[in-house]
């Protein structure tokens, strides 16, 4: 089974922010790795993540509770209340604990409430630290000192396991730095010192004024990254030790692998220039601004994300600028990859690309926000909703107007049709993979929602479109998407002249099945893999005769 990172899946804070309608307990809640803050212009997203950003809170997890974490605890003291060494461990040869010492010290880092405080890590140490001197510990008892021995090393070894199976691992929970996106972001320095953040600046100025309380709570863990320093940072890393100069050069091929179609991409910031330069394969090296603001938008988001190795929390706005919906499709993947998986992100966006991409992805949450009342009585609702939801496309402004940007369709009948050939087609790349090289690498690039998306016609409603835009009374398929690829099934040819019409119009991008649905293309072996698996009554006759002669297989394949 695959494992899933820890990260925050409800979060209480401590700021003042009377102006925002959470849940009961005042929460956000039902957090993923990835999470979009959506919803119209003036609704509050942006003032709300840099709250977050800024605060402390207190939180849970996704893979426990402090009811787990408490209850090992109370395991601790009555299991050392009922231990055969008179509750006694002398420390490091001086300090001898008793069960009243060890009673105090459990209750002291036992939560109160269901929510971890803020710091929390120091807590853990020290249990982790006690149990660690118990292993060490030499004890006394005038009648039974080696059976005293013994038993306080078990008892500490016991609970630093169970300590371990909980993976309580405050280094993956509690993140040690948090970085700030804004949407002021490039890599073309604003004057002459390269070391000049001016954007950053400005977002310090209008947003974290020194005035607010809460400006210094988290130090120096909070980084803001508009990119403008990027020249430098790259240049300092090329210049110095080995271990920095690598980390330049696998975010490079990070670059290519994901966003380039594993063309080599080299970043050269330049002697006697001001910005960075660019290699894409066999291509002449250019200023960054000669490569468009996509790519700029690209490195700036990526960067830390893949040089920061262990937990951080990433607060981007609206990632998907000058960003093509393939890219941003690719983005999510990457998030989404155990590469980068192990950070969380908390993202606004009005892209309604990224909020489809939510029937994809299990480890996306999406929170609309709205705004109700005006002036000083205004406040915002923050609510987690489907994508599913037509309302969060309206708040969005996403009318029927809007087009795909993919560069080919594939038609298909229907959800399963659309299911099925994205998985064929990922295990067909899988097998190419082993064999010719150059047309592996070749069909390996193709990205969904990049180089083409998938269309449902619902079977008889192909008749409605024309693919021509020659008939009238019927919807211009032209008119709404790319060139088509349509794919039929193989019962079309009893259905009057629709295979010959469909022909004429389309010729070499229209493709039968030569089955009748794409079920049948299921092949036999894994079928009878499914039947065993499923019924396990079959297993000692998988060909059991049906009541008109037929094997199973040929039941189960006709369905």
């Amino acid at each position: 089974m695959k494992e899933i990172p820890s990260h925050y899946y409800k979060i209480k804070h401590s700021g003042k922010l009377d102006e925002y309608e959470l849940g009961a307990e005042r929460t956000l809640e039902k957090l993923s790795l990835i999470n979009l803050f959506v919803g119209a212009n003036n609704t509050g997203k942006s003032r709300f993540l840099r709250a977050l950003f800024n605060m402390q809170f207190e939180f849970t997890m996704n893979n426990y509770d402090t009811g787990i974490f408490n209850g090992f605890l109370e395991n601790i003291k009555n299991d050392f209340s009922k231990a055969s060494f008179n509750n006694k461990v002398m420390i490091d040869n001086a300090i001898t604990l008793g069960s009243d010492y060890l009673n105090n010290f459990i209750n002291n880092i036992t939560y109160k409430t269901p929510f971890f405080p803020p710091h929390h890590k120091g807590n853990y140490k020290e249990l982790e630290s006690l149990m660690g001197k118990m292993l060490k510990a030499g004890g006394w008892n005038e009648e039974t000192s080696k059976i005293f021995i013994e038993d306080s090393h078990k008892f500490a070894k016991e609970k630093l396991e169970r300590l371990r199976e909980l993976k309580y691992n405050p280094d993956t929970i509690n993140e040690k730095k948090r970085f700030y996106i804004p949407v002021l972001r490039g890599m073309r320095p604003l004057t002459e010192d390269l070391n000049a953040d001016l954007y950053e600046k400005r977002t310090h100025s209008d947003y974290f004024p020194k005035e607010n309380p809460l400006n210094n709570v988290l130090g120096n863990a909070k980084i803001f990254f508009s990119g403008l320093t990027l020249y430098n940072i790259l240049k300092s890393n090329l210049l110095g030790k080995q271990q920095s100069r690598n980390s330049v050069h696998d975010f490079e091929e990070f670059l290519s692998k994901n966003f380039f179609n594993s063309k080599p991409i080299t970043l050269i910031p330049r002697e006697g220039a001001d910005v960075v330069y660019v290699g894409i394969g066999n291509d002449e090296e250019l200023p960054i601004h000669n490569l468009g603001d996509g790519l700029q938008n690209l490195i700036i988001i990526t960067f830390n994300m893949f040089m920061e190795k262990e937990k951080c929390l990433f607060f981007i706005e609206e990632p998907e600028l000058y960003m093509h919906p393939g890219f941003q499709r690719i983005f999510i993947e990457v998030l989404s990859s155990p590469l980068l998986n192990h950070h969380q992100y908390f993202i606004t966006t009005h892209s309604n690309h990224l909020l489809g991409m939510t029937l994809d992805f299990e480890n996306m949450s999406v929170f609309l926000f709205r705004k109700k009342g005006e002036g000083k009585e205004a406040k915002f609702l923050i609510n987690q909703v489907s994508s599913r939801e037509r309302n969060t496309l309206k708040e969005l402004g996403v009318q029927n107007s809007s087009v795909f940007l993919s560069n080919s369709t594939i038609w298909v009948e229907g959800i399963t049709d659309r299911l099925y050939l994205r998985k064929y087609m990922d295990k067909f790349k899988e097998e190419m993979g082993s064999g010719d090289k150059e047309y592996f690498e070749k069909i390996n690039n193709f990205k969904e929602d990049y180089h083409y998306s998938f269309v449902e016609y619902q079977g008889a409603n192909i008749t409605h479109w024309s693919f021509d835009g020659k008939e009238e009374d019927k919807i211009n398929a032209k008119a709404m998407c790319a060139q088509c690829f349509l794919i039929a099934d193989g019962d079309i040819e009893n259905k009057g002249t629709r295979k010959e019409d469909l022909e004429a119009v389309l010729g070499d991008r229209f493709e039968i099945l030569k089955c009748k649905e794409i079920e049948n293309l299921i092949p036999e072996e894994v079928i009878k893999k499914l039947v065993l698996k499923q019924a396990s009554f079959f297993k000692r006759d998988l060909k059991l005769i049906g009541s008109h002669g037929k094997s199973l297989f040929s039941l189960y394949s006709s369905i």
